[in-house]
């Protein structure tokens, strides 16, 4: 049996949390705000509607199409600033997702948790960082946004902004002293920093921007290459190499393990040719 669609002729508050009629969507698509009110006017709980499948509220909506003058109409309507939907995400979410900036500073003005996070763990900080929106990052972070919070995707921000290579929201980040060298925390991959998880998606830019802010002492970067030749890691070696060619002429020694001559040190090309030869 299908599902009754609601109309602007009806009273939508039969319908709040079903179905969103598609006057109103057509409405937010164009950010025709006087129109809006002129419906909320006739019918205040049509605030509440919310699209079937996705439960998305029309806050939602204006927050993910950039409709700010609707978004600020919806908000002193009394729209829920924190909704989730089906997805457990926030309007704020979805602005800074679609890096619209002007949505994303009015939900924070209204009093938006700066800090929800998704089922995932992920915040509107993640999704800015994801998409390079690099002045929506700049927003969520002067709202004290969370640069430590990690989820189940890519781990910080940071690492978000690594991975798929967007370089000035990984510049807001760091010049907002995200930090350089914590792990992700994802499974497997514990321990890899933003710079690591650039180079793994071959996001090479983003490696070496990130290995020049890092500046870490040569040592550090040294064993670091003797993990990435000893265990195939083409692409972590790889930025590395960029960064300071001197890695490899330099012979190394590592703790943890040694090449097969069992020498007290060692070049990346010994460790590479462990790796191929006990593969």
């Amino acid at each position: 049996m299908r599902q009754a669609r609601c109309t602007v002729a009806k009273d939508v508050s039969s319908c709040a949390k079903q179905v969103m009629p598609p006057e109103l969507q057509a409405l937010l698509n164009k950010d025709d705000a006087p129109s809006l009110q002129a419906f909320l006017r006739q019918q205040p709980r049509a605030v509440e509607a919310r699209v079937a499948d996705s439960e998305a509220t029309l806050l939602h909506h204006a927050a993910s199409t950039g409709s700010a003058a609707c978004l600020r109409m919806l908000l002193a309507a009394g729209a829920d600033r924190d909704a989730v939907d089906s997805a457990t995400h926030t309007p704020r979410y979805y602005a800074a997702l679609g890096g619209h900036g002007s949505c994303v500073r009015a939900l924070l003005a209204a009093g938006a948790n700066v800090q929800a996070a998704d089922e995932q763990g992920t915040t509107a900080l993640h999704a800015a960082a994801t998409e390079g929106h690099a002045a929506s990052v700049e927003l969520l972070v002067a709202a004290r946004a969370s640069l430590d919070a990690r989820d189940r995707r890519t781990g910080t921000p940071l690492h978000a902004a690594a991975l798929y290579g967007r370089l000035p929201a990984i510049l807001r980040l760091v010049r907002s002293r995200a930090v350089l060298r914590r792990g992700c925390g994802l499974p497997r991959l514990e321990r890899h920093t933003a710079w690591q998880m650039a180079a793994q998606n071959k996001q090479w830019d983003a490696a070496e921007l990130l290995l020049s802010l890092e500046q870490s002492p040569l040592q550090i970067l040294s064993e670091e290459a003797v993990w990435a030749a000893r265990f195939g890691m083409d692409g972590q070696l790889h930025a590395l190499l960029q960064h300071r060619p001197q890695l490899a002429r330099m012979r190394v020694e590592h703790p943890y393990f040694r090449v097969a001559s069992n020498a007290a040190s060692f070049t990346l090309l010994h460790c590479a040719v462990e790796h191929f030869t006990t593969e």
